[in-house]
Order: C-alpha cells, then sequence, then structure tokens
C-alpha cells in the first residue's frame, strides 16, 4: 500500500504507516458499499435472469476485479478493480440455486446450514 500511495504522490513524510491504514480502510469501506448495492442488483436479476446467468456474472465480474487487481500500480487502480464486484454475490447464486433446486422440508435446510458454514 505504500508503494501505491508514493505513486499517487502520497506517503514520504513520516507518516506513511498511518495514511496507508486509513487509505485501506477507506478502500475497504468502498468494496463493502459496492457489495451492498450488488446485492440489490443481482437479486434483482437472479429473479429476472435466472441461476445461471447471476452465476456466469458472477465468474466474468471475479475474472474482471482480479484481472485489474493484477495490473494495478496506483491507489485509482484499486479503486478501479472493486467496481466489477457489483456483480459479485456468489453467495447468493448460491443460496438461491440451494432454495429452488432442492425440495422443501429437511434437506433444503441442512442445504442451506451446510452452504452458511461453508
Amino acid at each position: 500500500m505504500d508503494r501505491l500511495l508514493k505513486s499517487d504522490g502520497g506517503g514520504g513524510d513520516g507518516s506513511s504507516k498511518e495514511e496507508a491504514a486509513a487509505s485501506y480502510a477507506q478502500l475497504q469501506s468502498f468494496f463493502s458499499l459496492v457489495q451492498i448495492l450488488g446485492s440489490l442488483i443481482v437479486g434483482f436479476l437472479l429473479d429476472k435472469l435466472g441461476i445461471r446467468f447471476a452465476f456466469a456474472l458472477n465468474f466474468c465480474a471475479c475474472a474482471a476485479s482480479y484481472g485489474i487487481l493484477s495490473a494495478a500500480d496506483s491507489l485509482r487502480d484499486l479503486y478501479i478493480s472493486k467496481l466489477p464486484t457489483v456483480f459479485m454475490t456468489g453467495f447468493l447464486c448460491a443460496q438461491t440455486a440451494v432454495a429452488k433446486l432442492t425440495v422443501p422440508g429437511p434437506d433444503r435446510v441442512s442445504q442451506l446450514g451446510r452452504l452458511t458454514m461453508a
């Protein structure tokens, strides 16, 4: 994080650890906000377009996010790498799949419990 801050013009004033910690906290907060919005969007898409589409979208978003992250050389790039995560809601997709593809009853409850533990 220090190297990324220095490439963006920050750091170097003796408080780089504090600045890095604050920048990381802001990045994580941004990521959480994107994920919250994504859960709402993907929930809607699951209802309208189905499980298969949502899983494909999730996997493509993962590839895009990690691809951008692997090439990131600035703090701005780290933020950009979090944008595709709006569609990274694999757990929501998996819950929906279990709810729709298992027979109602104890087996469904057991499967959802295992999914939660995983």
